[in-house]
């Protein structure tokens, strides 16, 4: 990726094993002297429209006086294209990860500068209505963590790192409310888990009683949310895990829908015009 407007992008079912190159989408900033920053995405469903959308954030920083600047775009698999939608938040920092998406909205972790230090923020996109807004977060008595954002059991979750000390994940178990947010884990340092170093939740046990958690770029570990222990996970063959993702398989096509829905909206069209045409222009005789 040697330029902010070069990046090709793929989806790919895993379980059709098809995949889909998505169309060039240029990058229309004013033109003004910048360089290119970063480039974040995040994709999920939108139930209000009945489609899958891809959001692409491309950061940019002013030579002259070192401004950030953010473009947002979003892809439409209904209608296989691109449209420009509202200017991200001015947070100077935006965390390099994808959007996680939980109770369809995407998230985003920005740092702001206040008078007070630094201040961890989570920026939520609404893929439906195609707007943004602010997560409420818990009432932390200690702010001075890494912040980052997962999603776990379908609930947008928090991972609090503090440095050389301990690791908490937090779950917001009803989406929008504040009250909501449940404390799952505190994990202490030295203890269940050999290394801090990129913790994440990827998913519960059948019966819930535990986590599956990856930490570092080898290791996975369940661990036992009433006993509090830990259990590594062995995996043969492989070499190094950069970062483990809950897969639910789907066979929704990744071609455009519109002309089939056409298609079926003109046959059920017909269908009612000829059953009009046989009420009133003839007489079944037996």
């Amino acid at each position: 990726m040697s330029s902010a407007c070069s990046d090709t992008v793929v989806l790919w079912n895993p379980s059709t094993r098809k995949s889909r190159r998505l169309p060039y989408a240029a990058v229309e900033f004013p033109n003004q002297p910048r360089y290119f920053v970063n480039r974040v995405y995040g994709f999920g469903y939108d139930s209000v429209s009945d489609d899958y959308k891809l959001v692409r954030i491309v950061v940019l920083r002013g030579k002259e006086d070192d401004s950030v600047h953010y473009e947002v775009k979003v892809y439409s698999l209904e209608s296989n294209s691109w449209h420009r939608v509202g200017k991200f938040p001015h947070y100077p920092y935006l965390n390099r990860v994808g959007g996680v998406l939980a109770s369809g909205n995407l998230h985003w972790v920005v740092n702001e500068e206040t008078e007070h230090g630094e201040t961890n923020l989570i920026v939520s996109f609404d893929l439906g209505c195609e707007e943004y807004g602010l997560v409420a977060q818990p009432e932390f008595t200690n702010t001075k963590f890494h912040l980052d954002v997962e999603v776990l059991g379908g609930c947008l979750s928090l991972i609090c790192n503090f440095y050389l000390t301990n690791v908490d994940i937090w779950v917001m178990k009803e989406y929008g409310v504040k009250g909501s947010w449940t404390k799952l884990i505190s994990v202490p340092q030295p203890g269940v888990l050999r290394s801090f170093q990129n913790v994440r939740p990827i998913g519960y046990s059948k019966r819930g009683g535990e986590v599956l958690l990856q930490h570092g770029p080898l290791r996975l570990l369940w661990y036992d949310l009433k006993g509090k222990t830990g259990k590594s996970v062995r995996m043969r063959d492989v070499q190094e895990l950069s970062q483990v993702t809950m897969c639910v398989g789907s066979l929704v096509s990744l071609k455009s829908r519109g002309g089939e829905r056409d298609r079926k909206k003109k046959q059920e069209q017909e269908e009612r015009n000829m059953g009009g045409f046989l009420s009133t222009g003839f007489k079944l005789v037996l």
